[in-house]
């Protein structure tokens, strides 16, 4: 059942999770940790993706919320931010479990050569994420924001997302920015411009 949150502080810490996820995007592979969080998503949604929905969405955009939970977690956002769902395929946030397969990130608004900026952006929630390491995928970035080549270890995300954005992202400037939310609040970020390869850890 979903209700309003009453104690997050839109102004404080929605900034402060605002300035982290930029400062994110800006130098990809950069893995920063969100201030705890007291807010009661529905299932399958951690505190901390709640805090960042909120942080990003407002009355002026759209979004779509997806998996098995999607139709819960978008009464809920809708509810406490008073964006607008919609199809996938229109949406401007795509906000997902990372775990899953989101097969309808294929099909995500990419923006146009006059406005690339309104691309859409994933938000996904993963189990943890890592400088390096054990886990289940090991990414290895470049582009700009990136000296040379930066790691990241990410834990549960389904490999057949990083393909999903590495075609959507195949035109630059054309493409998606992708948060990504651990349920340990980490937070890390594959913004569109970065290029990456990966490998799948046994």
């Amino acid at each position: 059942m979903s209700y309003r949150e009453t104690d997050f502080d839109y102004v404080f810490t929605g900034q402060r999770i605002f300035r982290l996820v930029l400062d994110s995007m800006c130098r990809p592979g950069k893995i920063n940790q969100l201030p705890e969080i007291c807010l009661n998503p529905p299932p399958g949604m951690p505190p901390y993706m709640a805090a960042v929905s909120f942080t990003l969405l407002d009355e002026e955009v759209t979004f779509a919320a997806l998996g098995e939970d999607g139709a819960e977690w978008s009464r809920y956002l809708a509810l406490n931010t008073r964006a607008v769902p919609a199809a996938a395929d229109q949406a401007g946030f795509i906000i997902a479990p990372g775990s899953r397969n989101n097969t309808e990130m294929a099909r995500a608004v990419r923006g146009s050569l006059l406005y690339p900026d309104r691309g859409a952006t994933a938000l996904l929630v993963v189990e943890s994420l890592a400088a390096g390491g054990p886990a289940q995928l090991d990414l290895i970035l470049s582009g700009p924001g990136v000296r040379d080549t930066a790691g990241l270890s990410i834990a549960g995300m389904d490999p057949a997302n990083l393909e999903l954005l590495a075609g959507a992202n195949s035109e630059y400037p054309l493409g998606v920015d992708t948060v990504l939310i651990g349920q340990d609040g980490s937070l890390a970020c594959l913004p569109r411009s970065a290029t990456f390869k990966w490998k799948v850890v046994a």
